[in-house]
């Protein structure tokens, strides 16, 4: 992802035509999310995510990409290099969901157009 962003900036993201792997849903977790957060957000408990510590810190998102119950992708994602503000903390996006604006300028932001509908 942060690859698509250097290289398209200002260019509409879609995460189904930029992620370089098979996966079902998407989910972004802000920050100071706990264990309880992040397992309720995507429906089922999965382990590593504690390795981030996101818990502890107000500094990055993870951004986790599954197919079924298996985590195929997590990252970090800073929050200095992009605000993801447009896409809701703790929240899981299906693929057709996963369609985002960029705006870059002092901090790149993240929105969903207003044509896709989230639940």
């Amino acid at each position: 992802m942060k690859q698509a962003l250097a290289q398209h900036p200002n260019a509409p993201l879609n995460l189904a035509q930029v992620v370089p792997f098979e996966w079902e849903k998407f989910c972004a977790y802000g920050p100071y999310s706990d264990a309880v957060s992040i397992e309720t957000t995507t429906g089922f408990a999965w382990s590593g995510h504690e390795k981030f510590d996101l818990a502890s810190s107000d500094d990055f998102y993870l951004l986790a990409f599954f197919q079924g119950q298996q985590p195929i992708s997590v990252e970090r994602f800073m929050r200095p290099t992009a605000d993801a503000s447009g896409i809701e903390a703790n929240r899981c996006y299906t693929i057709t969901e996963s369609q985002f604006e960029q705006s870059v300028g002092l901090n790149n932001r993240f929105e969903v157009p207003p044509s896709v509908t989230t639940h």
